[in-house]
């Protein structure tokens, strides 16, 4: 398997189970992002780029503490960043920009 074709078989994979990949059954995935703001000690006006951004868990929780600030995801999958733009549509966020591409 060349390199395109493991591209393609791992943005299938994520494409597949992406509806479920950010629920609430995986909890980690929210608490760790609940911490990020205080750990990077974000002061509002920053600018963050987020890198196989997912379901947009992690960006959209910083992008929260972001009111003079942004974030842009990045993913392979577009089924994932389907799932990152009705999540940070969902919490009313303008401050974020999802993008499919590879890193």
């Amino acid at each position: 398997m060349d390199d395109q074709q493991r591209k393609a078989q791992l943005k299938k994979t994520f494409d597949t189970v992406a509806e479920g990949y950010g629920s609430r059954g995986m909890e980690f995935f929210h608490n760790a992002a609940a911490h990020l703001p205080r750990v990077l000690k974000l002061q509002g006006h920053e600018h963050l780029l987020d890198v196989a951004t997912g379901t947009g868990i992690a960006a959209t929780a910083i992008a929260l503490h972001l009111p003079h600030g942004k974030v842009t995801g990045i993913d392979l999958s577009e089924g994932m960043l389907a799932q990152a733009r009705a999540r940070a549509q969902s919490l009313g966020l303008a401050n974020i920009e999802l993008h499919a591409m590879d890193m």
